[in-house]
This record gives C-alpha cells, sequence and structure tokens, in this order.
C-alpha cells in the first residue's frame, strides 16, 4: 500500500492512453475516470492524497452501499496534471513485493517464474548487450546472463530497476508471470 496512490494514477495513465477505460472528456479540458478501491486502500489512499498534493487532479470518494469499497473518481486537469513517477527506492520496494508475493505462492506448491523480456526488449529498442552493460553499472558476462536467463525471479531488485530505467520501460515490461 506504500505507493498505492502513484501506482493507480500511472496504471490509469496507461489505461487511459491504450484507451482500456472509459474516459469522460469535458469541454473545460478535463478527464475523469472512476475506479474502485477496498476500504483498506481507501485509508492508505486518502493519507497519500494528502501527502502528494498533486497539482490539476481533484479526487472524489463515493462508498458503495454495501460498505464492501469505494468509488474513486480522478478528475484531471490538460496541461496542469503531471502523472506521478516512482522514485528509485519505490520502484524497488514495488519489485521486492512482487518476489516476495511470488515466493509466497511457491510456498504454496505452486509453480510461478518471472518469464524474461529483456533480450525481446534490446531487439525492439535496436540496443546491444554491450550497451544495455554500460547504462547499467554490470560487467559484459553479467548483463549477458542477466539477458539470456529464463526466470528473474533470483535477479536483484535494484538490477531490475535500473535495467528498466536504462530501457526507459516500466519494471513490470521486462517480465512476465507465469504460472506452470
Amino acid at each position: 500500500m506504500k505507493n498505492l496512490l502513484k501506482n493507480t494514477l500511472i496504471n490509469l495513465e496507461k489505461e487511459m492512453k491504450d484507451e482500456k477505460i472509459f474516459v469522460r472528456k469535458s469541454s473545460e479540458g478535463h478527464k475523469t475516470v472512476q475506479t474502485s478501491v477496498s476500504n483498506k486502500e481507501l485509508k492508505a489512499m486518502r493519507k497519500q492524497l494528502k501527502d502528494l498534493d498533486i497539482d490539476g487532479l481533484h479526487v472524489a470518494f463515493e462508498k458503495s452501499p454495501y460498505d464492501i469499497s469505494t468509488l474513486v473518481t480522478f478528475k484531471f486537469k490538460d496541461g496542469v496534471y503531471e502523472c506521478p513517477t516512482l522514485s528509485e527506492d519505490e520502484i524497488e520496494y514495488e519489485i521486492k513485493k512482487k518476489k516476495d508475493e511470488i515466493k509466497d505462492m511457491k510456498s504454496f506448491g505452486l509453480k510461478v517464474e518471472l518469464s524474461n523480456n529483456i533480450e525481446k526488449l534490446l531487439n525492439e529498442k535496436e540496443m546491444t548487450i554491450t550497451s544495455l552493460s554500460e547504462k547499467i553499472g554490470l560487467t559484459y558476462r553479467a548483463t549477458h546472463s542477466l539477458v539470456k536467463s529464463e526466470d528473474l525471479s533470483n535477479v536483484k531488485a535494484k538490477t531490475l530497476a535500473l535495467t528498466a530505467k536504462s530501457l526507459d520501460v516500466d519494471v513490470e515490461d521486462l517480465y512476465k508471470v507465469e504460472y506452470k
């Protein structure tokens, strides 16, 4: 829940860009989207809203009649609102959290992997392993091993964060969670 608001806004931004979410547009230059959050998430989100104070963003909350969740309406002012980004520490935290979830699943006997998309991303960006190794500060051998690895579950969070930053992608783009 540490980065709930930022993650929600970043995901909404992606969904709006990819047209995967309904966006109401006004003649005054506002975009409005809605999502639902649990009561537990609501408390964290309200606190984070106070702490962040984001220009061009108005948020309204409406409790569901069954008191299970809350409808959250985000209103973005074009030209004023700028989507927040996660710091390197926040990115590392998110990666560690995902890896912990996978570790928990494995402890219950589920076969889960973070299958590697890095080589595909390198090809798309027409980038070499050598140039990636220079950007992330690893040896060629270590970077080659990273790129060719089938499963990223054991890669350090900091390495994944640096790799994502160097490729100018979200960390989630580096891997795909696979259940086997």
